[in-house]
């Protein structure tokens, strides 16, 4: 089964024939595509032509779960916008949505020097200097994306603007993919309602929302982040999101071991959460509402939990060997996700304010 449109040679001499027919934007021709990633996201690819240039393609899943989530012309328009602001993002060169070209849309975007620091083995060329310093420039990305105005930028298009917690609530229950009778489909559904009796208003003006946020999404080289990738969940909403989401995904050494998220920072030598969130509020300008950003990391364990169950629903069902070993992984973090976003939601008024 295929899973790049380079996979299937028609398609792919199509595509080529494309890229070249464009010759003007970027040295081709194409003379290799190496597949960069593929599953939870959208398909990435590196590009090289025979000068040794190199360009991203990206596309969709050619079997995808949620749509919404793999729009990549909607995330080209984002880029698009961005590229006029203080926000690092990869250039967009072309766009096709020509399904005589291929049977999924796609886009291409420059290349960007440097790392993906997708797991802890990705960080060992970082100094302790480079984490250190990291530790402060994440944050201070995701600010300099929250201090945007939507309207100034051409993006507050990008959907309703308002309730946002409300509707995460609605989109995520929808999206579980668990059996009904199994408990954790139960705590899960517990876990929502606890959510829903707490639900707070939206604690800031409306402003762009990644929706996945996290070191494993920015590209970085020397300490400093070059570019912010994977905008295919980004929304308008509460900005305290996406920073709860980032602190979910900051996981320090001294978490408990098999925890349900696994991030470059568990290699040692970065900040603590604590660091990260006083480098957010420091870039940010004001203090961020602690009672708001717990009920935002508890929601943003449950709604990556949801996430996930889709995933495992989709791997444990793949004709792939490698793509059914995956699935155990999954299967074992969505109920200590649920767990981790139960233990928020119970903790006292105190421990919140610490």
């Amino acid at each position: 089964m295929s899973t790049t449109i380079f996979d299937d040679p028609l398609v792919a001499a199509a595509v080529r024939k494309w890229l070249n027919e464009r010759s003007g934007a970027f040295p081709f021709p194409l003379v290799s595509a190496e597949t960069a990633s593929i599953g939870r996201s959208n398909v990435t690819l590196f590009l090289t032509d025979a000068m040794g240039s190199r360009l991203v393609l990206r596309h969709p899943p050619l079997s995808s779960g949620l749509a919404t989530a793999h729009d990549v012309l909607r995330e080209a328009r984002i880029l698009k916008a961005l590229a006029e602001t203080s926000v690092l993002v990869p250039t967009i060169r072309a766009e096709c949505d020509d399904p005589d070209v291929a049977p999924v849309p796609f886009y291409l975007m420059d290349f960007v020097d440097g790392v993906v620091l997708d797991s802890p083995l990705d960080t060992h060329a970082l100094t302790l200097t480079d984490r250190q310093a990291l530790t402060r420039e994440v944050p201070r990305t995701l600010a300099r994306i929250h201090n945007l105005d939507p309207s100034k930028i051409g993006l507050d298009g990008l959907g309703r603007s308002r309730d946002y917690a409300k509707r995460q609530l609605f989109r995520w229950t929808s999206q579980w993919q668990w059996p009904e009778d199994d408990a954790t489909s139960w705590r899960f559904k517990m876990c929502h309602d606890q959510l829903e009796d707490r639900e707070i208003a939206d604690t800031a003006t409306s402003r762009i929302v990644h929706g996945d946020y996290r070191i494993g999404n920015l590209i970085v080289l020397n300490g400093r982040v070059q570019s912010v990738l994977d905008w295919e969940l980004a929304a308008l909403g509460d900005p305290i999101a996406d920073l709860a989401y980032l602190l979910n995904n900051w996981v320090e050494p001294t978490d408990e071991d098999r925890g349900p998220l696994v991030s470059a920072t568990l290699a040692g030598g970065f900040g603590s959460r604590r660091q990260v969130l006083e480098a957010y509020e420091d870039a940010i300008g004001y203090t961020v509402d602690r009672s708001a950003l717990s009920f935002y990391r508890a929601l943003s364990y449950w709604r990556t939990a949801s996430i996930r169950s889709g995933v495992f629903r989709r791997m444990f069902q793949s004709s792939d060997p490698l793509d059914r070993a995956r699935a155990d992984e999954f299967h074992r973090t969505v109920p200590l996700l649920i767990d981790e976003a139960l233990k928020i939601l119970n903790r006292k008024q105190e421990e919140i304010d610490s």
